[in-house]
């Protein structure tokens, strides 16, 4: 069975690089939109759907990290690609906590872009694989399917999740009830712990508070629920 290419959208005012990254993807299988800035960028996301952004911190007008903030609190939760300045570790900070799921330092070698699509595309597959899992866990008033990329309340209210907030939700999971260490966290998912930190801090806010992400002192974090099965 085959399946359809994945469709990246590259959002860079550099056009030579646009260019380039657009032979390069092209020859890597990839169906690819391209953007020059946050507002042709979000004029494309209106009509098409897209597997996955590649994004530039430094754009004119609209900052990268001001557009995926902007999208990400329209609902969008493809997974997120941040291109950044070499060395600006400010940069890379305020986009993962904007929601970006990796980051990449130019300059890069189109070889290691090509690895992290790949990683970030693998993911976002098995999670939306995992939507048909036989257990969900509940969280107070709040039902979540491992992989789903979304909270659901009890009154239908749906809160979609970024990428690397179902990554991390999914983590703890795993180890329900047990405390996971921030170590482990950062590891798995190559992030700085001030990035873990701000994935747990947006968590909470959208479950309603810290009672079912708790923080556990000198050793990590601990999500508190219990375990359903899907008839």
């Amino acid at each position: 069975m085959t399946t359809d290419p994945a469709h990246i959208l590259l959002v860079d005012d550099d056009e030579r690089l646009r260019a380039l990254l657009f032979r390069f993807l092209r020859g890597e299988g990839y169906v690819l939109s391209t953007a020059a800035d946050a507002a042709q960028a979000s004029a494309l996301l209106e009509f098409f759907r897209v597997d996955l952004i590649i994004l530039d911190y430094m754009l004119p007008g609209t900052d990268g990290v001001s557009a995926l903030k902007q999208w990400r609190g329209k609902g969008l939760h493809t997974p997120v690609l941040m291109l950044t300045a070499l060395g600006e570790t400010d940069h890379r900070i305020l986009g993962l906590e904007a929601g970006a799921d990796d980051y990449l330092a130019k300059p890069f070698e189109p070889k290691e872009l090509a690895l992290r699509l790949r990683s970030l595309l693998r993911r976002r597959g098995g999670a939306a694989a995992q939507e048909t899992a036989t257990t969900s866990l509940q969280l107070g008033t709040w039902h979540y399917t491992p992989g789903s990329a979304a909270i659901k309340a009890e009154d239908g209210e749906i809160l979609s999740l970024t990428n690397a907030e179902t990554n991390l939700l999914d983590t703890l999971a795993a180890q329900l009830n047990n405390a996971v260490s921030r170590e482990a966290l950062i590891n798995e998912h190559r992030d700085s712990s001030r990035a873990v930190d701000a994935a747990v801090s947006r968590l909470r806010r959208k479950l309603g508070g810290a009672e079912w992400l708790q923080s556990v002192r000198g050793v990590g974090y601990r999500l508190v629920g219990r375990r359903n099965t899907v008839a």
